[in-house]
């Protein structure tokens, strides 16, 4: 019994040194795992089923590359090209992104429950529930935006809460009385920037209306 409360303790201990040193848990390598999985799946079921009316669309920017569009920016016609050049007009070479951008964002949300402070046990779990949802699956199974856009949206996310644990750029930027990143409690408009950008997102409310 002794010694189990003392190994207990120094457990707590370390802890506790960990946080007081700003560090965060290990990362959990099972989150590249389920990344991995998540991949493999998409790709085995890419070939199960013809274009869809999108991807032909982007088949036909691919081969008209242009800054930019009317209903889209470049990255999608982009990586399309580069699927033409590697692989010909395939399905499954043109869904090969989509699935990188899943993969992608399982790992974002593996990170992102780390910088929470989360354990390896909750990386994972976060790492499962980003890898099942609807919308992930949904969006990668035929080449779109949509996977490029939860991707970039997961990304910003694990940045804004990275700034919130470590402090980095809160100087560069004004911000101060940014919140607790543990509790969810994070406040964007407190700086001078953000007051700006909020006013004219109001403004341009105003004229939308």
């Amino acid at each position: 019994m002794a010694d189990a409360a003392d190994v207990a303790d120094v457990g707590r201990s370390e802890g506790a040194g960990e946080e007081s040193g700003g560090g965060i848990a290990p990362l959990d390598r099972r989150v590249f795992v389920v990344a991995g999985v998540v991949f493999a799946v998409l790709m085995v079921l890419s070939s199960r089923y013809g274009f869809h009316r999108d991807e032909l669309y982007f088949l036909d920017c691919a081969r008209h590359l242009q800054a930019s569009y009317v209903d889209q920016p470049a990255l999608a016609p982009l990586l399309a090209r580069v699927s033409l050049s590697l692989f010909g007009v395939s399905a499954e070479g043109l869904r090969l992104w989509s699935a990188v951008a899943a993969a992608g964002t399982v790992v974002v949300g593996g990170l992102t429950a780390r910088e929470f402070g989360g354990a390896r046990r909750a990386q994972l779990l976060a790492a499962n529930a980003t890898g099942t949802m609807p919308v992930l699956l949904g969006s990668a199974h035929v080449a779109d935006t949509t996977s490029y856009e939860v991707l970039a949206w997961a990304a910003i996310a694990f940045v804004v809460v990275r700034i919130g644990r470590t402090g980095a750029f809160r100087e560069r930027f004004g911000i101060e009385n940014f919140g607790d990143y543990r509790t969810g409690h994070i406040r964007l408009f407190s700086s001078p920037v953000a007051d700006r950008l909020s006013g004219c997102f109001q403004v341009a409310t105003v004229m939308a209306n």
